[in-house]
């Protein structure tokens, strides 16, 4: 399963398992989340989240602001990678933390290795960060 990113020029899609990692990896980096824009189709009160994707929009700014912050990450040492999940739930909601942290505490889904650490970094280098450079981008 994947979690698909559309701009307005191109398409990406990450495993399911991966976007998590990257919004905690950028909010580690000093991203500060703006909000996505709520999906037509949405019925309810819009939360702003980013997760699960349910066609909400990353508006420009705010790719631009992940951009730089997953930028910083790569920089930096991936051991410190790991550290991010505590302050990145304290960010969010009770109703998306409880979500998030099912997530997180399933073996399956935890990046763990240094090789999928290595691996995710060159991901997010190499694809992630040129697509959400190019500006707002839907997530579905």
């Amino acid at each position: 399963m994947n979690v698909n990113f559309t701009g307005a020029k191109e398409r990406m899609n990450l495993n399911w398992r991966y976007w998590p990692f990257v919004l905690r990896l950028a909010y580690r980096h000093g991203w500060e989340p703006r909000g996505t824009e709520c999906p037509n189709e949405y019925k309810g009160v819009w939360e702003g989240r980013y997760w699960p994707t349910e066609n909400q929009f990353v508006n420009a700014e705010d790719a631009k602001s992940l951009t730089l912050a997953l930028n910083k990450a790569i920089s930096r040492d991936a051991d410190r990678i790991q550290n991010a999940r505590l302050e990145f739930l304290s960010s969010l909601g009770d109703t998306e933390r409880s979500r998030i942290e099912k997530l997180l505490d399933d073996p399956f889904w935890r990046i763990t290795t240094p090789e999928d650490i290595t691996s995710m970094r060159t991901l997010i280098h190499r694809f992630f960060i040129p697509f959400c450079s190019k500006g707002g981008f839907k997530i579905d």
